[in-house]
């Protein structure tokens, strides 16, 4: 089960992530969270009507999102670590991954968790290979039923 301290650890990181993903929002004039995540910016600022300079705001959302995504999943790595004893064996570290990757989720989706901004990124910018390792996990399951 989830911890009480990695609930609270998780939802920091989203906070952080939020307002880091919205600071580069508002920089760019990009309204939608999935055309800032993708770099395919459908609605420009007048300011950025010419092609040349969408391409160069593009260019550089991505960029931007490249340096937050790097940055969320440090964040991740250092915060599961600090969930590790020494001597864990690469399984149970696996499991501690597994387990704040599921907080990550939780804290982002869970309809009892205030989400006022309606971000859902930042599990899957942080965490995605071990949600994606808890999706497999469990579709094992789902096969020998």
């Amino acid at each position: 089960t989830t911890s009480d301290a990695m609930l609270l650890d998780a939802y920091r990181g989203r906070e952080i992530y939020n307002q880091e993903l919205i600071s580069i929002m508002n920089q760019f004039g990009v309204e939608l969270e999935g055309e800032v995540i993708t770099g395919f910016i459908l609605k420009f600022y007048r300011r950025y009507s010419k092609a040349k300079k969408k391409f160069d705001v593009m260019e550089r959302v991505k960029m931007s999102v490249k340096a937050l995504e790097k940055k969320a999943r440090q964040y991740f790595e250092e915060t599961a670590a600090g969930y590790m004893a020494d001597d864990m064996d690469e399984i149970d570290q696996q499991v501690v991954r597994m387990e704040l990757a599921s907080s990550f989720y939780y804290v982002t989706y869970h309809p009892n968790v205030s989400n006022e901004l309606g971000l859902l990124s930042f599990p899957w910018i942080s965490a995605v290979d071990h949600l994606c390792s808890i999706y497999d996990f469990h579709k094992g399951d789902a096969a020998e039923k």
